[in-house]
């Protein structure tokens, strides 16, 4: 029996490049509404759910949303979405990795368990991972607010684990942000991290078992 019966897999920056692609495309986002939605900002939102998006935007840029003549919150993620979107469709690459599409069928071929666990809503993860192309890889997907506590509380991982019905301790969770390494940590689980837009310190390190530079190398975790 190998270590793992389960790899959960956060998506964005992990799966996908979407971390950068959307961070490229804010600018476009905000000239389009006329706000200034910073690159610190947008590095703050990496791994959170969307409640908690919405909150530090409304906190950030105050009034020049939701009031009078102004566009809304919802206004700026759905302009947002569509820029994202858009940069997705022209991307040369939107899949991390050398072979992630190889590296699944390997994991599915061992007889170990597939699962997406994101803080995006169902409908985008779906959307990006169809384009992608490896929407069809996964055994289940766990996603936005189909959790009451989003990273980096533990629920996500929990809910994912469960429904793929391998206890927590035989999961490896697969991270690129400090609040996806903590959600898994807390959930009993090893974390592997790869790091991705958003930086990384020594006390989220210490979260995990292993540090890579690309996904294709948790290879040598999971079929140790």
């Amino acid at each position: 029996m190998g270590r793992y019966d389960a790899v959960l897999f956060d998506m964005d920056g992990t799966l996908i490049n979407s971390e950068q692609l959307s961070f490229n495309s804010w600018p476009k986002t905000n000239a389009a509404l006329g706000i200034n939605v910073t690159p610190e900002l947008v590095l703050s939102f990496t791994g959170l759910p969307r409640p908690r998006v919405i909150e530090k935007i409304r906190a950030a840029l105050g009034d020049t949303i939701d009031a009078p003549g102004r566009p809304t919150v919802e206004d700026v993620l759905a302009q947002h979405l569509k820029d994202r979107h858009a940069a997705y469709e022209e991307a040369d690459k939107l899949i991390k990795g050398d072979d992630l599409p190889g590296l699944l069928d390997r994991i599915a071929e061992a007889g170990i368990e597939r699962a997406v666990a994101s803080s995006s809503e169902r409908e985008a993860v779906e959307h990006d991972l169809a384009l992608a192309g490896i929407l069809d890889k996964f055994s289940e997907f766990v996603c936005g607010r189909e959790v009451k506590h989003g990273k980096p509380n533990p629920d996500i991982y929990l809910v994912a684990a469960k429904k793929l019905g391998v206890a927590p301790e035989r999961c490896l969770v697969v991270e690129d942000s400090p609040h996806g390494v903590r959600a898994g940590h807390a959930a009993g689980m090893d974390v592997v991290l790869i790091p991705d837009i958003t930086p990384i310190d020594d006390e989220v390190r210490a979260l995990c078992i292993a540090v890579y530079d690309k996904i294709d190398q948790i290879a040598e975790l999971v079929f140790a």
